[in-house]
């Protein structure tokens, strides 16, 4: 599908463990996240609660 939107270049994020898998991850909606495909990182700059 990238390479028909010629997005070929763009990273892809996957086969990450979270949602309904186990085991499970909570990825917090609104948080300030970053991905480094150098390193092949996520990073997730907040925190999920105060």
């Amino acid at each position: 599908m990238l390479e028909d939107l010629d997005l070929h270049d763009l990273p892809v994020f996957y086969n990450a463990s979270f949602g309904h898998n186990e085991p499970k991850c909570i990825i917090p909606y609104g948080a300030t996240a970053s991905l480094n495909v150098s390193n092949k990182t996520f990073t997730i700059h907040d925190n999920a609660c105060e």
